[in-house]
């Protein structure tokens, strides 16, 4: 756009020295012809009229290329300054031409900023990485663009950052084979390589769930088959088998409704009884507690909520049936619902607690505080992430932290204030 202004203008100027040169040649013959005076003052004061207009428009024409300029770099800086991704230019010694306000934030500190007001800000300065440094001037050599990934600081929260980098080589307007630099983009591509390896961890720890008790039920079913041939009972086996195979049942629908909430299902919102729902969870959990003689207790200080019945249903069968799974006999499980401004759930119990430095993973597929106690126990590690869900859904979250006695657990769920 600057090369067609520029041309634009070259096309005026040499306007103005032709009609200069042709006033010039009639200069001369008004010199040497003084009786064509008059007609030659004539033609003067004619070349000096349109020599003053070709510069009017000269001037309106360089009015208008200013301010289509002044707009075209206003609009490109707001563009840039509302990408997410880092840019930034550099010149072929390295130095910043110019970023956005992304790199500013991810890679410069104070003491960058004056450099580069002065013009003096080498792009190593601020990034160090040798690959990088590599690729740049490999992008200057062969004239063409190049991409890689890498990890970078990131200096507003100190982190180590997953990078996919583009360099694009930045050609003279004119001179299309030249060169003065390269764009240099930084794709922030941490969330994306996270999701990447929590899939490949959960689908390893799924496989290796599903093998424990697939192999746990071949070994039963082998000794049944051994004892069978020699007329011997194989009830004790076939029983074993069982439970595997219900392990294997409660561990493949609690995969498949995490792949349901994943999708983020449809919920059904209505007004409901916290009180009343609590207790049809104890009744259906009465024989596991009552087995180990354990109390279960609700109370509420909310009449009503507007959540997804069924959902917070499962969310307390959830909870309260860890508790009582994971619990000796005597304890005592609460369930408590409470307005501290907006409603929350609280389901605590007094029994073992768990160790404070498990609390951040608790919520983690196929997290488990003790493997070989919850593998005995029948829990497939998948309860709290899908409570997790359930809640989050529903536009809660929830939180790990000691009952007011300091013994055993508590979670507590907070939902925004009800309303339809």
């Amino acid at each position: 756009m600057v090369y067609w202004v520029t041309k634009s203008l070259a096309r005026e100027y040499e306007h103005i020295v032709s009609k200069t040169q042709r006033m010039g040649l009639k200069f001369r013959q008004w010199v040497h012809q003084e009786e064509e005076e008059d007609k030659v003052g004539s033609e003067e004061d004619e070349l000096f009229t349109e020599l003053s207009k070709a510069l009017e428009q000269v001037k309106y024409k360089l009015l208008s290329s200013r301010k289509k300029l002044a707009h075209e770099f206003e609009q490109a800086k707001a563009l840039m300054s509302s990408l997410q991704e880092a840019v930034v230019a550099i010149d072929l010694d390295s130095r910043c031409l110019f970023f956005n306000s992304s790199f500013a934030v991810a890679f410069l500190e104070g003491g960058h900023l004056e450099k580069f007001s002065d013009r003096q800000l080498l792009l190593f300065q601020a990034l160090r990485h040798d690959f990088l440094s590599l690729k740049i001037k490999e992008v200057f050599e062969k004239r063409s663009p190049a991409q890689l990934e890498c990890r970078l600081l990131h200096k507003a929260n100190q982190q180590s950052r997953d990078y996919v980098v583009k360099i694009s080589p930045l050609f003279e307007e004119r001179a299309g084979d030249e060169i003065y630099g390269a764009l240099i983009v930084f794709h922030d591509v941490t969330e994306l390589k996270e999701s990447e390896r929590n899939k490949l961890l959960f689908v390893e720890n799924a496989s290796h769930e599903l093998r424990t008790p697939l192999t746990s039920v071949k070994g039963y079913i082998d000794l049944a088959l051994v004892d069978l041939e020699k007329n011997l009972p194989i009830k004790v086996w076939l029983e074993q088998a069982k439970k595997g195979v219900q392990r294997l049942v409660d561990l493949v629908e609690d995969l498949l409704q995490l792949a349901v909430l994943d999708k983020n299902p449809k919920l059904n919102k209505d007004w409901i009884n916290p009180v009343e729902v609590t207790e049809r969870v104890f009744n259906l959990l009465a024989l596991q507690a009552s087995e180990k003689k354990m109390t279960l207790k609700v109370s509420s200080e909310i009449p009503l909520i507007f959540l997804d019945e069924s959902k917070v249903e499962q969310i307390l069968i959830n909870l309260v049936s860890n508790s009582i799974r994971y619990n000796g006999e005597g304890t005592i499980v609460t369930v408590t619902w409470v307005n501290n401004g907006n409603p929350q759930l609280v389901v605590s119990d007094d029994g073992v607690g768990i160790p404070e430095a498990h609390w951040g993973k608790l919520f983690e597929r196929f997290y488990r505080v003790d493997q070989g106690r919850n593998r005995e126990q029948g829990g497939t590690g998948l309860g709290l992430a899908i409570v997790k869900q359930l809640v989050e859904i529903q536009g809660g979250s929830i939180t790990v932290g000691r009952p007011d006695n300091g013994k055993g657990i508590a979670f507590i769920i907070s939902w925004p204030p009800s309303s339809r």
